[in-house]
């Protein structure tokens, strides 16, 4: 008999033990219910609502257009629930990526809020560095594009007479619109800026680069001639060859001496070794 009210009591406690753990899950689940219904209550009180947009460094890129692309991003709710106009919540990273993205021109753009009402929007855009006239070398050639100073093709270029930027010429990436693109990869896009300041510390005048293929670069002087490289080669040893020909007297005479001297071109893609040669 006491075996029998012993099991009868414990099945009594497990039932009693399961209620509880009901009556437990389901009080948790409307206590989160209730806390998220709070949070979104507050997410949209007026004190915290972003009211205003101030723009602030663009100069080429039209303010409306910045404002309708935010103004869409800050529109809405997360999940339906929690105000994206909130000076907490707002999509920070979202109104960046966005901004970058529609807006080639725009390099950089920061984010902040004053007094919870204010976005304030710092455009940094890309400034001009070089042009990029296409994949076929022609330097009359129109039609360019405004390369910044890490090669990225970001707008189309109003027509210049004579050498203000420097031209490049050559393939990019994709055959689609050219804004977006970038001309070399950053880092051999500096090795290149690089080299065009040496240049003009030797007084030769760079004009423009054809990029071929496997990687040989020409770059173009304004007197006459080209010099030969290859991207693939380390561009201080380069220059020290470059050096090395312009201190030979006979190239000095007739390039920078006579006027009539023509060069035709300078090879330095053989290690330790170049090659001239006057038409």
């Amino acid at each position: 008999m006491r075996l029998g009210k012993k099991k009868k009591w414990g099945g009594k406690l497990k039932k009693q033990k399961k209620v509880a753990l009901a009556l437990y899950s389901i009080g948790l689940v409307l206590s989160l219910l209730l806390l998220v219904l709070a949070l979104s209550f507050l997410s949209k009180i007026s004190g915290w609502q972003i009211k205003n947009i101030v723009v602030e460094g663009n100069f080429a890129t039209p303010e409306e257009d910045i404002l309708a692309l935010v103004e869409e991003d800050i529109s809405g709710a997360f999940f339906n629930l929690f105000s994206k106009r909130n000076a907490l919540l707002y999509p920070t990273q979202k109104i960046r990526a966005d901004l970058l993205f529609q807006f080639a021109r725009i390099g950089r753009v920061d984010l902040s809020v004053k007094d919870f009402k204010t976005l304030h929007i710092e455009i940094i855009e890309r400034k001009p560095d070089a042009l990029w006239c296409g994949e076929i070398f022609n330097l009359s050639a129109g039609g360019c594009y405004f390369l910044d100073e890490g090669g990225f093709v970001y707008s189309a270029a109003p027509e210049f007479s004579g050498y203000v930027f420097f031209k490049n010429f050559g393939e990019l990436p994709n055959s689609s619109s050219p804004i977006g693109q970038r001309f070399l990869p950053e880092a051999k896009y500096q090795i290149l800026k690089f080299f065009r300041n040496t240049l003009l510390e030797y007084k030769l005048s760079p004009i423009a680069l054809n990029k071929l293929s496997q990687g040989d670069m020409e770059i173009y002087l304004e007197k006459s001639g080209k010099i030969i490289y290859n991207s693939e080669q380390d561009i201080a040893e380069v220059s020290l060859d470059l050096g090395s020909i312009l201190n030979v007297p006979s190239f000095k005479e007739l390039f920078y001496e006579d006027e009539d001297g023509e060069l035709q071109y300078i090879d330095l893609r053989f290690k330790n070794k170049a090659y001239f040669k006057f038409k």
